[in-house]
């Protein structure tokens, strides 16, 4: 479908006899761009080498399907950055911008619109101490418990801007690269 509309040859396109040569690279493969492992969580999908010729057997080479959709048609070297970027900021539980629809507008309707108090602050799984805050004469004081973060398990923050959640650049945005940064990512979804 992909290849006919954009009128590529698709005579020597992937078949259904190829199954077995695709079934044993993903069994004990792994995506040829980011060297990720495929799992349910990172699936694999097929990657055209030449963006300019179909899907066929010695034009494709399996690919994450984040890491298909990242590269396009852009410069291999940004990609590459970016894919990175992503797994530095998954390692180090980094803020990142969330950048999927379906996700922005499933989180929307429980975007607030008041002040709001910021914590500059990155939470890191079996490290970060959970906080007790207490509010001591007219100051509010943290205090590290002894209980220790290991799942992020929701979501709680108000905003003053709904953009909070879509990862869209904005002017007044002068010290993280124009965009407001929400922590956390969403690995996966609970329907």
């Amino acid at each position: 479908m992909q290849d006919t509309k954009a009128g590529r040859d698709i005579k020597d396109n992937v078949k259904d006899d190829d199954f077995e040569y695709f079934r044993d690279i993903v069994y004990k493969g792994q995506c040829w761009f980011c060297e990720v492992k495929f799992t349910n969580k990172n699936p694999q999908t097929l990657d055209r080498i030449d963006n300019s010729l179909g899907h066929s057997k010695n034009n494709v080479q399996l690919a994450c399907s984040w890491c298909n959709v990242k590269r396009g048609n852009r410069d291999p070297y940004i990609t590459k950055d970016l894919i990175q970027l992503k797994r530095y900021y998954l390692a180090k539980g980094l803020p990142m911008p969330l950048t999927d629809e379906d996700t922005y507008h499933k989180l929307r309707p429980n975007i607030t619109g008041r002040l709001a108090n910021a914590f500059h602050r990155y939470n890191v799984k079996d490290e970060t101490h959970i906080n007790k805050l207490k509010f001591e004469g007219q100051y509010v004081v943290s205090y590290d418990l002894d209980h220790i973060m290991t799942h992020v398990c929701g979501y709680d923050f108000n905003s003053l801007y709904p953009s909070v959640m879509s990862g869209i650049p904005h002017d007044f945005i002068k010290y993280t690269g124009k965009r407001i940064y929400m922590p956390g990512y969403e690995l996966d979804r609970i329907e």
